[in-house]
Protein backbone atom coordinates (compact mmCIF):
# COMPACT_ATOMS: atom_id res chain seq x y z
CA UNK A 1 0.00 0.00 0.00
CA UNK A 2 1.58 3.21 -0.91
CA UNK A 3 1.97 6.27 1.11
CA UNK A 4 -0.66 8.58 -0.65
CA UNK A 5 -3.01 5.52 -0.06
CA UNK A 6 -2.61 4.92 3.56
CA UNK A 7 -2.95 8.40 4.59
CA UNK A 8 -6.30 8.81 2.68
CA UNK A 9 -7.30 5.74 4.60
CA UNK A 10 -6.09 6.79 7.55
CA UNK A 11 -8.23 10.38 6.73
CA UNK A 12 -11.66 8.35 6.34
CA UNK A 13 -11.20 6.01 9.29
CA UNK A 14 -10.88 8.79 10.92
CA UNK A 15 -13.39 11.09 9.62
CA UNK A 16 -16.05 7.88 9.91
CA UNK A 17 -15.18 7.42 14.08
CA UNK A 18 -15.85 11.11 14.37
CA UNK A 19 -18.75 10.85 12.73
CA UNK A 20 -19.74 7.93 14.48
CA UNK A 21 -18.89 9.64 17.85
CA UNK A 22 -21.07 13.26 16.67
CA UNK A 23 -24.23 10.68 16.26
CA UNK A 24 -23.50 8.58 19.30
CA UNK A 25 -23.50 12.32 21.34
CA UNK A 26 -26.45 13.21 19.75
CA UNK A 27 -28.44 10.47 21.43
CA UNK A 28 -27.61 11.46 25.09
CA UNK A 29 -27.59 14.92 26.47
CA UNK A 30 -24.94 17.15 26.42
CA UNK A 31 -23.52 18.36 30.29
CA UNK A 32 -25.35 21.67 28.67
CA UNK A 33 -28.95 20.43 28.53
CA UNK A 34 -28.37 18.26 31.24
CA UNK A 35 -28.07 21.27 33.46
CA UNK A 36 -31.37 23.51 31.82
CA UNK A 37 -33.23 19.69 32.32
CA UNK A 38 -31.91 19.43 35.90
CA UNK A 39 -33.02 23.46 36.58
CA UNK A 40 -36.85 22.59 34.87
CA UNK A 41 -36.93 19.91 37.07
CA UNK A 42 -36.29 21.84 39.90
CA UNK A 43 -38.81 24.05 39.02
CA UNK A 44 -41.24 21.25 38.35
CA UNK A 45 -40.37 20.29 41.91
CA UNK A 46 -41.17 23.51 43.79
CA UNK A 47 -44.32 23.81 41.60
CA UNK A 48 -45.25 20.11 42.70
CA UNK A 49 -44.18 20.76 46.43
CA UNK A 50 -46.75 24.37 46.73
CA UNK A 51 -49.39 21.75 45.19
CA UNK A 52 -49.00 19.35 47.57
CA UNK A 53 -49.12 21.74 50.42
CA UNK A 54 -52.02 23.30 49.11
CA UNK A 55 -53.54 19.80 49.03
CA UNK A 56 -52.65 19.61 52.20
CA UNK A 57 -54.30 22.80 53.57
CA UNK A 58 -57.47 21.52 51.60
CA UNK A 59 -57.46 18.00 53.23
CA UNK A 60 -57.31 19.60 56.64
CA UNK A 61 -59.91 22.28 56.07
CA UNK A 62 -62.50 21.20 53.63
CA UNK A 63 -66.03 21.47 55.13
CA UNK A 64 -69.55 20.79 53.72
CA UNK A 65 -71.62 18.11 52.75
CA UNK A 66 -69.12 16.80 50.41
CA UNK A 67 -66.70 16.68 53.38
CA UNK A 68 -65.39 13.03 53.43
CA UNK A 69 -65.29 12.44 49.41
CA UNK A 70 -63.28 15.79 49.33
CA UNK A 71 -61.63 14.93 52.46
CA UNK A 72 -60.32 11.58 51.39
CA UNK A 73 -59.54 13.09 47.73
CA UNK A 74 -57.21 15.93 48.48
CA UNK A 75 -55.68 13.63 50.91
CA UNK A 76 -54.94 10.92 48.21
CA UNK A 77 -53.77 14.06 45.73
CA UNK A 78 -50.91 15.10 48.63
CA UNK A 79 -49.99 11.52 49.43
CA UNK A 80 -49.77 10.81 45.77
CA UNK A 81 -47.67 14.40 45.17
CA UNK A 82 -45.06 13.80 47.91
CA UNK A 83 -44.34 10.64 46.27
CA UNK A 84 -43.91 12.24 43.27
CA UNK A 85 -41.60 14.81 44.76
CA UNK A 86 -38.85 12.27 45.79
CA UNK A 87 -39.20 11.40 42.44
CA UNK A 88 -38.08 14.50 40.65
CA UNK A 89 -35.71 15.15 43.49
CA UNK A 90 -33.81 11.79 42.72
CA UNK A 91 -33.93 12.56 39.08
CA UNK A 92 -32.27 15.58 38.99
CA UNK A 93 -29.32 13.88 41.14
CA UNK A 94 -29.00 11.25 39.03
CA UNK A 95 -28.31 14.28 36.15
CA UNK A 96 -25.47 15.26 38.28
CA UNK A 97 -27.06 18.62 40.27
CA UNK A 98 -27.66 19.52 43.38
CA UNK A 99 -31.53 19.17 44.71
CA UNK A 100 -32.21 22.13 47.75
CA UNK A 101 -35.17 21.87 49.55
CA UNK A 102 -35.69 24.66 51.40
CA UNK A 103 -38.85 26.74 51.74
CA UNK A 104 -36.81 29.93 49.98
CA UNK A 105 -35.34 27.79 47.52
CA UNK A 106 -38.71 26.29 46.80
CA UNK A 107 -40.49 30.02 46.68
CA UNK A 108 -37.56 31.05 44.72
CA UNK A 109 -38.36 28.28 41.48
CA UNK A 110 -42.09 27.93 41.90
CA UNK A 111 -44.34 28.91 39.69
CA UNK A 112 -47.31 28.38 41.23
CA UNK A 113 -47.61 30.78 44.30
CA UNK A 114 -49.53 29.45 47.76
CA UNK A 115 -53.29 30.78 48.44
CA UNK A 116 -53.01 34.11 50.43
CA UNK A 117 -55.89 33.02 52.08
CA UNK A 118 -58.13 29.65 52.44
CA UNK A 119 -60.69 29.62 49.56
CA UNK A 120 -64.04 29.49 51.18
CA UNK A 121 -65.89 27.09 50.13
CA UNK A 122 -65.52 23.68 48.51
CA UNK A 123 -66.05 24.56 45.08
CA UNK A 124 -63.25 27.55 45.56
CA UNK A 125 -60.99 25.19 46.42
CA UNK A 126 -61.38 22.44 43.63
CA UNK A 127 -61.23 25.53 41.16
CA UNK A 128 -58.43 26.74 42.93
CA UNK A 129 -56.53 23.15 42.98
CA UNK A 130 -57.74 22.74 39.05
CA UNK A 131 -56.10 26.30 37.92
CA UNK A 132 -52.91 25.10 40.39
CA UNK A 133 -52.68 21.31 38.20
CA UNK A 134 -53.60 23.38 34.83
CA UNK A 135 -50.10 25.44 35.87
CA UNK A 136 -48.36 22.40 36.95
CA UNK A 137 -49.26 20.46 33.60
CA UNK A 138 -47.70 23.62 31.68
CA UNK A 139 -44.41 23.11 33.93
CA UNK A 140 -44.34 20.15 33.19
CA UNK A 141 -44.69 20.22 29.47
CA UNK A 142 -41.96 22.23 29.16
CA UNK A 143 -39.31 20.30 31.00
CA UNK A 144 -41.13 17.58 28.64
CA UNK A 145 -40.29 19.65 25.62
CA UNK A 146 -36.77 19.91 26.65
CA UNK A 147 -35.91 16.56 27.85
CA UNK A 148 -37.34 15.38 24.12
CA UNK A 149 -34.78 17.66 22.78
CA UNK A 150 -32.03 16.20 24.00
CA UNK A 151 -32.89 12.80 24.10
CA UNK A 152 -33.12 12.52 27.55
CA UNK A 153 -35.63 9.37 27.46
CA UNK A 154 -36.21 8.97 31.13
CA UNK A 155 -37.03 12.55 32.49
CA UNK A 156 -39.31 12.41 29.18
CA UNK A 157 -41.20 9.43 30.46
CA UNK A 158 -41.25 10.54 34.00
CA UNK A 159 -42.86 14.04 32.85
CA UNK A 160 -45.25 11.98 30.23
CA UNK A 161 -46.63 9.76 33.63
CA UNK A 162 -47.06 13.09 35.38
CA UNK A 163 -48.80 14.67 32.98
CA UNK A 164 -51.13 11.01 32.68
CA UNK A 165 -51.99 11.60 36.36
CA UNK A 166 -52.49 14.80 36.99
CA UNK A 167 -54.74 15.04 33.79
CA UNK A 168 -56.31 12.21 35.47
CA UNK A 169 -56.40 14.28 38.69
CA UNK A 170 -57.57 17.51 36.83
CA UNK A 171 -60.68 15.65 35.20
CA UNK A 172 -61.61 14.37 38.58
CA UNK A 173 -61.89 17.67 39.99
CA UNK A 174 -63.61 19.06 37.30
CA UNK A 175 -66.11 16.19 37.42
CA UNK A 176 -66.39 17.16 41.37
CA UNK A 177 -67.16 20.77 39.97
CA UNK A 178 -69.71 19.99 37.26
Amino acid sequence: MSKKHAKTLSIKQDAEVSHESSAVGALYPSPEQKNAIAESLRTVLASTHVVALQARSYHWNVVGARFIPLHDFFGEQYEALQEVEDEIAERVRALGQPCFASVQEFARLATIREDEQLPKSANDMLERYAQNLEHLNDGVRSCLALAQEAHDEVTADMMIGRLREQEKALWMVRSMLA
